[in-house]
């Protein structure tokens, strides 16, 4: 389910399956390198042969297996850009039919001499992003540097002045009124009890039990009956597994990493104000002396909800990305 970005190579990344996309644009990719060259030469003699996919072991990679497959050639950029989407969708397709939840995919720009690698970028992007629609997947796309996301350019223009003012003067105007004003406990707050008025007659246990106040895991929750939408769509809309959001669902009291808090907020679609009392709730805040808060205030702020779009900008500022953990 979820598409996680990376500057790793292929051959580091802990996956069921690492896809090597062979193309006669290509030459003999570096990793190769560190394969048993026989076992490789027996695959290709099948692809050539007409065979589409050839599995073979992990050989010096992370990955449990390899699968082999020739990229489409094409002559035009509009028949480049469909075959992007064809490649990507079919490696997709036979990891899903092979019962594979984990793959690592390169992006095989070089493969498409009419598209840019930004181009290719955003095809694969684009297909992968449909394959979500309907099927769970954990996809990690290999890419060179956070130069082949583009972020729109005013949308660059105004993260940086954000980052580089780190709030006061100029991003603190841009956000002001957005922080949520927390009241002191009090009986009116819904705290049932105080430490002064039970030092030791009544144990910690006790006054956990009987906290009113509502916990994350409660919180989430409502806040998912309210928007009537279903507990599927929120943590796949949050790019996080659904065992994760079992643990949320199932223990009131679980504390999620903040990551995971906010990847939940953009997925709710909550504005700045209840994004921030939900992080609360989970014993966090965001911070404006920070990058990757100061990106989140932003995000919100600006109501962009697509989780995908959000980890491209991210990513782009060389930030940790939301979900899949």
């Amino acid at each position: 389910m979820p598409l996680v970005f990376t500057k790793k190579p292929i051959d580091a990344i802990e996956v069921q399956a690492a896809f090597n996309i062979r193309s006669e644009a290509l030459e003999e990719p570096a990793m190769l390198a560190i394969m048993h060259k026989r076992a490789i030469k027996r695959a290709y003699l099948k692809l050539d042969a007409g065979k589409e996919f050839v599995k073979t072991a992990g050989y010096g990679f992370a990955a449990g297996y390899i699968v082999h497959t020739n990229c489409p050639g094409a002559v035009d950029a509009d028949e480049q850009e469909q075959l992007v989407s064809l490649l990507y969708s079919r490696c997709l397709s036979y990891a899903w039919e092979n019962s594979m939840q984990t793959v690592a995919l390169p992006l095989c720009y070089r493969a498409f001499d009419a598209l840019t690698e930004q181009q290719v970028y955003q095809e694969a992007k684009s297909a992968i992003e449909q394959f979500f629609k309907e099927r769970n997947l954990t996809v990690y796309l290999c890419l060179q540097s956070e130069a082949v996301i583009s972020v729109y350019d005013w949308r660059v223009e105004s993260i940086d002045k954000a980052i580089q003012s780190s709030c006061p003067p100029a991003a603190a105007q841009a956000f002001k009124g957005t922080v949520i004003q927390l009241k002191p406990v009090s009986q009116e707050s819904g705290v049932r009890y105080s430490f002064a008025d039970f030092p030791t007659a009544h144990p910690l246990t006790t006054i956990i039990n009987n906290m009113k106040s509502e916990t994350f895991s409660q919180m989430l929750l409502r806040i998912i009956d309210e928007k009537q939408i279903t507990d599927v769509s929120c943590y796949k809309k949050a790019n996080i597994e659904r065992s994760l959001f079992s643990k949320i669902k199932s223990n009131k009291f679980y504390k999620p990493s903040k990551m995971t808090v906010i990847a939940l907020a953009i997925a709710l679609e909550l504005d700045i104000n209840q994004a921030r009392e939900l992080l609360y709730k989970a014993g966090y805040t965001l911070s404006d002396s920070i990058v990757f808060d100061v990106i989140i205030t932003y995000v919100l702020s600006r109501q962009i909800y697509n989780i995908n779009e959000v980890n491209e900008i991210l990513f782009a500022y060389g930030q940790p990305t939301l979900g899949s953990k």
